[in-house]
């Protein structure tokens, strides 16, 4: 990368127009700086001179302007960069691609190959949940292929090279999972991490129990009172807490002016004080009510072919022609 810098001289901090119109009467612009004004009009704009007139093109025809005053000359500077992309050569990525080869080689199943890996320091990635028809591992471009692999061999082998986008890859299937339901083993991080959320949450009702009011809640966490407007069964968010359908459904429950116990969400756990109700109905809006019915419908066709093909046992093959 290298940048070009040209100083030495001024130009005005900015310029007023006046469009010439042909046969009518002229129009004027008033003032511009240059940032205000697109590049093909603004150039010519502010290199003229006091009386010079310009034409650019606009649309399907062309228009003409002249410069009417001129703001006080400023110093400026005119900066280019210019970039070149840095890609390997040939001859780089055949040592890395025949590095990779020679790793699958030293590591011919799925534990050996993510040992070395480990030991070399090589990002191990584990993906769970691929179906036939999952169109990419995780974020790597290019990656369907590796899809494809792990849908037609068995649990442990290791593959060849793949080349996603700008990375190599080599990739292990660990498990594979026939039946309906998945074993303990693939689940347990998802259940670790569950029992874990869990277990806080009780922790931090148990520091809660005692607090009376909302104030003395947030003093014992050491965390701030937050305030939400207009909190209803329709809302998918408890405000800059997001999707918490729990605490929003717990908070409608205990009614108005009141204290909530500790309620568990998403996010954390929650102590809620409720306002005044407002139960007043919104004015029917049946432009509304129609495009959410429209909204609804849509997904019809494709909720009812689903439904067959549930009860038909209809077998997808979709993923041997991707």
């Amino acid at each position: 990368m290298a940048r070009l810098m040209q100083t030495g001289y001024s130009l005005p901090d900015s310029v007023e127009l006046k469009a010439i119109v042909e046969g009518g009467e002229d129009q004027e612009l008033g003032w511009f700086k240059a940032t205000d004004l697109p590049k093909n009009i603004a150039e010519p704009a502010f290199a003229g001179k006091r009386g010079t007139r310009f034409t650019v093109a606009q649309g399907m025809g062309e228009q003409t302007y002249e410069i009417m005053e001129q703001g006080k000359p400023t110093p400026k500077v005119k900066l280019a960069i210019l970039a070149r992309e840095v890609s390997p050569s040939s001859k780089t990525y055949s040592i890395i691609y025949n590095r990779a080869k020679q790793f699958i080689v030293e590591n011919p199943n799925a534990e050996a190959l993510e040992a070395a890996a480990q030991e070399a320091g090589i990002a191990v990635v584990p993906q769970y949940n691929l179906t036939a028809n999952t169109d990419k591992v995780g974020q790597l471009k290019n990656s369907r292929p590796i899809v494809r692999w792990a849908f037609e061999v068995k649990e442990g082998k290791v593959s060849d090279v793949f080349e996603c986008g700008q990375q190599f890859i080599v990739a292990a299937l660990t498990e594979v999972n026939d039946g309906e339901y998945r074993s303990l083993e693939s689940v347990r991080p998802e259940l670790a991490y569950e029992a874990t959320n869990n277990a806080k949450a009780a922790y931090i009702k148990k520091q809660l129990k005692d607090a009376k009011t909302l104030e003395e809640a947030a003093e014992t966490l050491k965390q701030p009172v937050q305030s939400i407007e207009r909190v209803s069964l329709a809302d998918n968010r408890f405000g800059n807490a997001g999707m918490e359908p729990a605490v929003i459904g717990k908070t409608l429950a205990i009614g108005e002016n009141a204290l909530s116990e500790p309620i568990q969400g998403n996010t954390g756990v929650f102590v809620v004080r409720t306002g005044a109700a407002n139960n007043a109905a919104d004015a029917f809006d049946a432009d509304a009510e129609k495009a959410q019915l429209a909204a609804r419908y849509a997904y019809l066709p494709y909720q009812a072919m689903q439904l067959i093909e549930d009860k038909a046992e209809v077998t997808d093959n979709r993923a041997n022609f991707q």
